[in-house]
């Protein structure tokens, strides 16, 4: 039989491969700047968010006009805690999964959208856990083992046990809960009040920019 350690690498691997994916448009750097501003749960989040290739696109865009001065990182900073505030609430009451599907690998039990968000949690555990954070430590720890039981169930004959059902159940009502702690922070609130605002700003800001910078374009034409 294969050791724990190894059936949790391959699930891991498999839901990291699975969610990340679809975001690979983003410049990395972009992505990692960004999340600097944000809470950690809305780092989560917001990988959910970017599984969708056109909010990905959006967002390459509006990290980039982010760049240019202050007024713009403000903007786009928060039209985007607003997108993350819109896709908690779409997904808080998310149901489970198929419990008495078949299924080779966990996370293909999942949306991409509760994928992301996961592999995206996890990442933030172990990191922490890693600097020494004993609490988050033992909170990877614990969901590691929780998914390595999962796969193992799978790897039996590709289906949940009584056990396992649980588990996944549990992780379910977890996501969701965060979900729901996020809506109710003064963070979402915020977001929900100067993101649409923000939203409007951000796309004058982006035409006032690209209009001088056409004109520029025009005048170094001129000159030449």
């Amino acid at each position: 039989m294969r050791s724990r350690a190894f059936v949790f690498a391959a699930v891991l691997a498999s839901l990291l491969g699975g969610a990340v994916a679809p975001a690979r448009a983003t410049d990395p750097a972009l992505l990692a700047a960004f999340e600097r501003h944000l809470e950690p749960l809305e780092v989560a989040i917001l990988a959910s968010v970017l599984t969708d290739p056109a909010m990905d696109a959006e967002f390459t865009a509006d990290m980039r006009q982010a760049q240019r001065d202050a007024a713009s990182l403000a903007a786009a900073t928060a039209k985007w805690r607003l997108r993350i505030v819109q896709n908690a609430q779409a997904q808080r009451n998310a149901a489970n999964p198929n419990l008495e599907g078949t299924y080779r690998t966990y996370p293909e039990m999942l949306s991409p959208q509760i994928r992301a968000y996961l592999a995206r949690r996890m990442r933030f555990l172990r990191e922490r856990g890693a600097a020494g954070d004993r609490r988050l430590q033992e909170a990877y720890e614990t969901l590691r083992d929780y998914l390595a039981s999962v796969q193992e169930s799978l790897d039996d004959d590709g289906r949940l046990s009584w056990y396992t059902k649980r588990v996944v159940s549990g992780i379910m009502d977890k996501y969701r809960s965060e979900l729901v702690e996020h809506l109710g922070t003064e963070v979402a609130r915020r977001a929900l009040r100067d993101g649409p605002a923000a939203t409007t700003e951000l796309a004058r800001l982006r035409t006032a920019a690209d209009a001088a910078a056409a004109a520029e374009r025009d005048a170094e034409a001129r000159r030449r």
